[in-house]
């Protein structure tokens, strides 16, 4: 990582979100391609959540 900010809110917020899993990935990806062919995907964003207390 080469940028200071980046940096700096990973270590800020690594403690209040759920790392994604490769698992996380995969299943999107088996979702994505479930799909009629009909359905077109543009763009799949994946991003973790925060902790739930």
């Amino acid at each position: 990582m080469t940028d200071a900010g980046a940096e700096e809110w990973i270590t800020k917020t690594k403690g209040q979100i759920d790392v994604l899993e490769s698992e996380d990935v995969a299943e999107a990806i088996n979702f994505l391609a479930g799909q009629p062919a009909r359905v077109n995907f543009q763009q799949l964003t994946i991003m973790p959540t925060a902790q739930v207390s």
